[in-house]
């Protein structure tokens, strides 16, 4: 079955998720992608802006179908010195995009938040579980949190997206991400912290799936929140043992006396609506550590 044409705003295209769904564009799309530094891809409209800048709507197409905002800011650890360029984008941009999408009669909007937008807990993450508050909250997740509650308002007028992604990785990440301080710190010889014997257990997602899960939002108009994670749940240690063992160096650990803190996700709402996501860790270790 052939798709819908759609023409498509995409926000955060040179970053790692943007990229690869900028990439593959599917048939029947046309799309703008916008941010600073954007990668030229064929299919793509770049339009080169900056979304602190407080007019960047007056440059966005007068038509829409959907708005994919990927963006978030590159200064989320640096506390407080980038706590306005995280708001900025993460959380002002995204009220502006929203309205600017009414405005044009857009159909859908699909937002990236995190899975940290939740409170630690000894069981599988749902969407219904507790979400942070102010007294655990830091700066990342609060700006999430806040564009989620932006979104929230806007159901009424569109359809609206929520994806919380978890520890997404893939080809081209940023050094300072977690998969690629693993594969330095293994290359190097630098111990690796693990809180416990085997350090903290998650359920990483491979950013192609993750662009196919994008593409597959918009084309069914979805909306809602979705968990978005791997399809099994690993260790550190399991993590960092099949890196090792890939590129022929034994990691070393540095055991650490504390509990850790675990990332397990319940995916059952996204494997009924999209089904399950298909590579795991293992099956893609080979071109994380070849770069």
């Amino acid at each position: 079955m052939s798709r819908l044409h759609k023409t498509v705003l995409l926000t955060g295209g040179g970053g790692l998720l943007g990229r690869a769904l900028a990439s593959s564009v599917p048939d029947g799309w046309d799309v703008y992608s916008v941010g600073r530094n954007l990668p030229q891809l064929p299919s793509v409209t770049n339009i080169q802006l900056d979304l602190t800048d407080p007019d960047f709507c007056d440059h966005l197409p007068a038509k829409v179908d959907a708005v994919v905002h990927l963006a978030q800011s590159r200064r989320f650890r640096e506390f407080p010195s980038g706590s306005m360029d995280v708001f900025a984008v993460n959380s002002i941009a995204t009220l502006k995009l929203v309205d600017y999408a009414q405005r044009v009669g857009c159909k859908q909007f699909v937002y990236a938040s995190t899975g940290g937008v939740y409170k630690p807990i000894d069981c599988a993450l749902t969407e219904k579980s507790p979400i942070l508050d102010c007294e655990a909250s830091s700066i990342y997740p609060a700006s999430k949190i806040s564009a989620e509650l932006i979104l929230g308002a806007y159901k009424s007028v569109m359809n609206v997206a929520i994806l919380r992604f978890f520890f997404i990785y893939g080809e081209g990440q940023e050094g300072s991400m977690l998969m690629p301080r693993l594969v330095s710190s293994i290359k190097n010889g630098d111990p690796i912290n693990l809180a416990g014997e085997n350090g903290f257990s998650f359920c990483p997602l491979y950013v192609g799936d993750a662009a196919d899960l994008v593409s597959s939002v918009v084309d069914s108009e979805y909306s809602g929140v979705l968990n978005v994670a791997g399809p099994s749940v690993v260790s550190l240690r399991e993590v960092c043992d099949v890196i090792g063992t890939t590129i022929g160096r034994a990691p070393v650990f540095n055991v650490l006396d504390s509990a850790p803190v675990n990332f397990m996700v319940d995916s059952s709402r996204l494997e009924e609506k999209f089904g399950r996501m298909h590579h795991s860790f293992e099956s893609v270790v080979d071109r994380v550590v070849s770069e």
